[in-house]
Protein backbone atom coordinates (compact mmCIF):
# COMPACT_ATOMS: atom_id res chain seq x y z
CA UNK A 1 0.00 0.00 0.00
CA UNK A 2 1.24 3.19 -0.81
CA UNK A 3 2.11 5.76 1.96
CA UNK A 4 1.35 9.88 1.49
CA UNK A 5 2.94 12.27 3.70
CA UNK A 6 1.23 15.17 5.10
CA UNK A 7 1.57 17.55 2.88
CA UNK A 8 0.75 15.11 -0.26
CA UNK A 9 -2.99 14.79 1.64
CA UNK A 10 -3.44 17.73 2.29
CA UNK A 11 -2.65 18.81 -1.44
CA UNK A 12 -5.68 16.43 -2.03
CA UNK A 13 -7.62 17.54 0.39
CA UNK A 14 -7.17 21.05 -0.89
CA UNK A 15 -7.98 19.40 -4.52
CA UNK A 16 -11.43 18.11 -3.69
CA UNK A 17 -12.53 21.21 -1.82
CA UNK A 18 -11.69 23.22 -4.78
CA UNK A 19 -13.03 20.63 -7.24
CA UNK A 20 -16.09 20.36 -5.01
CA UNK A 21 -16.76 24.07 -4.43
CA UNK A 22 -16.38 24.41 -8.64
CA UNK A 23 -19.19 21.87 -8.88
CA UNK A 24 -21.27 23.72 -6.15
CA UNK A 25 -21.07 27.28 -7.95
CA UNK A 26 -21.31 25.74 -11.38
CA UNK A 27 -24.90 24.24 -10.09
CA UNK A 28 -25.77 27.61 -8.59
CA UNK A 29 -25.16 29.70 -11.93
CA UNK A 30 -27.09 26.56 -13.93
CA UNK A 31 -30.01 27.32 -11.45
CA UNK A 32 -29.98 31.11 -11.38
CA UNK A 33 -29.56 31.14 -15.56
CA UNK A 34 -32.57 28.79 -15.72
CA UNK A 35 -34.71 30.57 -13.53
CA UNK A 36 -34.80 34.12 -13.94
CA UNK A 37 -38.28 34.79 -12.45
CA UNK A 38 -36.49 34.39 -8.42
CA UNK A 39 -34.62 37.62 -9.39
CA UNK A 40 -35.75 41.01 -7.85
CA UNK A 41 -35.91 43.80 -8.84
CA UNK A 42 -37.48 46.74 -6.64
CA UNK A 43 -38.95 50.30 -7.78
CA UNK A 44 -39.27 52.51 -5.18
CA UNK A 45 -43.06 54.20 -5.33
CA UNK A 46 -42.56 56.58 -2.38
CA UNK A 47 -43.87 56.55 1.40
CA UNK A 48 -47.49 54.98 2.33
CA UNK A 49 -49.47 57.22 4.52
CA UNK A 50 -48.10 55.02 7.61
CA UNK A 51 -44.50 56.53 6.72
CA UNK A 52 -43.13 53.41 5.08
CA UNK A 53 -41.19 52.99 2.63
CA UNK A 54 -43.36 51.16 -0.70
CA UNK A 55 -41.47 49.07 -3.48
CA UNK A 56 -42.84 46.67 -6.39
CA UNK A 57 -40.79 43.61 -7.20
CA UNK A 58 -40.77 44.81 -11.26
CA UNK A 59 -39.61 40.96 -12.20
CA UNK A 60 -42.76 39.85 -10.36
CA UNK A 61 -45.43 41.31 -12.10
CA UNK A 62 -47.52 39.16 -14.29
CA UNK A 63 -51.02 40.54 -16.12
CA UNK A 64 -53.90 38.97 -17.15
CA UNK A 65 -57.51 39.12 -18.04
CA UNK A 66 -60.26 38.29 -15.12
CA UNK A 67 -63.76 37.76 -16.34
CA UNK A 68 -64.77 41.41 -16.00
CA UNK A 69 -61.71 43.03 -15.26
CA UNK A 70 -58.33 43.62 -15.77
CA UNK A 71 -55.66 41.67 -13.04
CA UNK A 72 -52.41 41.70 -12.34
CA UNK A 73 -50.59 39.83 -9.41
CA UNK A 74 -47.39 41.63 -8.01
CA UNK A 75 -44.97 42.49 -5.12
CA UNK A 76 -44.61 44.68 -3.27
CA UNK A 77 -43.07 45.55 0.50
CA UNK A 78 -43.65 48.17 3.07
CA UNK A 79 -39.98 48.81 4.81
CA UNK A 80 -38.75 44.92 4.47
CA UNK A 81 -41.92 42.93 4.80
CA UNK A 82 -43.25 41.61 1.03
CA UNK A 83 -46.40 41.13 0.01
CA UNK A 84 -48.18 38.75 -2.82
CA UNK A 85 -50.78 41.07 -3.89
CA UNK A 86 -53.46 40.38 -6.71
CA UNK A 87 -54.45 43.75 -8.25
CA UNK A 88 -57.89 44.42 -9.74
CA UNK A 89 -56.56 47.71 -12.21
CA UNK A 90 -60.26 48.46 -13.30
CA UNK A 91 -61.31 49.52 -9.73
CA UNK A 92 -57.73 50.37 -8.30
CA UNK A 93 -58.03 47.66 -5.81
CA UNK A 94 -55.51 45.27 -4.58
CA UNK A 95 -56.14 41.70 -2.43
CA UNK A 96 -53.35 40.47 -0.29
CA UNK A 97 -54.60 37.05 1.03
CA UNK A 98 -54.77 37.14 4.86
CA UNK A 99 -55.49 40.94 5.15
CA UNK A 100 -57.67 41.80 2.39
CA UNK A 101 -58.42 44.22 0.17
CA UNK A 102 -56.83 47.95 -0.36
CA UNK A 103 -56.99 50.83 -2.17
CA UNK A 104 -54.72 53.71 -2.37
CA UNK A 105 -54.31 55.78 0.45
CA UNK A 106 -51.21 57.86 -0.11
CA UNK A 107 -49.52 58.70 -3.65
CA UNK A 108 -46.81 56.31 -3.18
CA UNK A 109 -50.05 53.31 -3.39
CA UNK A 110 -51.08 55.01 -6.08
CA UNK A 111 -48.04 54.97 -8.05
CA UNK A 112 -47.57 51.09 -7.07
CA UNK A 113 -50.93 50.75 -8.85
CA UNK A 114 -50.22 52.61 -11.76
CA UNK A 115 -46.65 50.83 -12.17
CA UNK A 116 -47.99 47.56 -12.26
CA UNK A 117 -51.50 48.18 -14.63
CA UNK A 118 -49.61 50.30 -16.94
Amino acid sequence: MAKINLLQAHTLSSMKIKSTFAAVTASLATFIAAAPSLATYWVYMGEASTGESVYVDRDSIAKGQGSQNYVVSFTYSLNEEEFIALGNCSSNTWYVEGYGTYSPQSEATQNMMDYVCE
